[in-house]
């Protein structure tokens, strides 16, 4: 799902960390597993995975701007943000389980709380080493670099103003494209997306 088996192993690898760490957390605690905290583990696994796709998305951006030798330092400053905001706002809404009156719920809300903090701190750290030294590895040919972060998403289009007025006059229209290209020769659901977007007046109105 990343194009890259490297991020993919490393995402993989601090989400199974993450369930590995709740189902200790829940042995050291005393406590044993139920039909409440059986749902624990893979909580915390598609929450890192989730987080693991994001920051890795946020790299292959920057390597599509043209920052291949500082894309991992860019991605992790631009991506730090709402990955640790998602993380602490899940956790808050989590911690709002404590005041349960029933235990296997608050037991439930502990265990989870430190589980998503942890297994993120740990995403942070394993895959911005990755990010840095697969960059290293692929500095020598950037444009191969180029190619596996263009086929990810594909190369979105760009909504240009145009001095046509639409047919009801609301404003004016939208030319589509991507440098020369048309959006269907960029590919992907998000440049198709983005055209339909850019082209429909009901939606964007600019003037």
């Amino acid at each position: 799902f990343l194009r890259s088996w490297r991020f993919t192993l490393v995402v993989i690898a601090v989400a199974t960390f993450g369930e590995i760490l709740v189902l200790a957390l829940t042995h050291f605690s005393g406590q044993t597993l139920n039909a409440v905290l059986i749902v624990v583990p893979s909580l915390v696994f598609v929450l890192t995975v989730s987080a693991g796709v994001h920051l890795v998305n946020y790299f292959y951006d920057q390597v599509r701007l043209g920052a291949h030798d500082d894309a991992p330092r860019r991605a992790m400053a631009v991506g730090w943000l709402p990955c640790v905001l998602a993380a602490v706002t899940t956790a808050i809404g989590l911690a709002s389980l404590m005041v349960s009156e029933v235990s296997p719920i608050r037991v439930f809300s502990v265990i989870s709380v430190m589980g998503v903090l942890g297994t993120v701190a740990v995403l942070f750290l394993l895959l911005a080493g990755t990010m840095e030294l697969w960059a290293i590895r692929r500095r020598s040919d950037p444009s191969a670099i180029d190619a596996e972060a263009n086929s990810v998403g594909g190369e979105l289009p760009v909504c240009r103003p145009s001095t046509d007025q639409t047919p009801e006059g609301t404003g004016r229209a939208i030319d589509v494209g991507v440098g020369a290209a048309s959006p269907r020769a960029a590919g992907g659901w998000a440049a198709r997306l983005a055209a339909v977007v850019c082209r429909c007046p009901n939606l964007i109105v600019l003037g």
